[in-house]
């Protein structure tokens, strides 16, 4: 059984749809998930293989970014962020099992 904590995750990636896929499924492998993630991208493709259920488990959210910078779309996801607590890694990070455990 998974945990929910109030921390978000904010990514910002630029064509990085296969580095993502490996992002979400190391956060997704955890006994304990953040409130959400916000991918913060340049594509929506970013997003295609990421299957749809993971996207609604782990409350995952696209932000668009017509601004290849990535201080550019960390911002606006800490703008769009609902959580105390935030969390910025890069989208090849690979999270270890129980990284978020207190």
């Amino acid at each position: 059984m998974t945990k929910k904590i109030n921390v978000s995750v904010v990514c910002a990636t630029h064509m990085g749809e296969k580095k993502i896929n490996k992002l979400v499924w190391c956060i997704y492998n955890n006994y304990i998930w953040p409130r959400e993630i916000l991918i913060c991208g340049t594509s929506g493709l970013d997003m295609r293989f990421i299957p749809n259920k993971i996207v609604l488990a782990l409350n995952i959210k696209f932000i668009h970014s017509k601004i290849k910078n990535q201080i550019t779309q960390r911002n606006n996801g800490i703008k769009k962020s609902k959580s105390d607590y935030i969390l910025q890694i890069d989208d090849d990070v690979k999270i270890n099992r129980n990284f978020f455990q207190k």
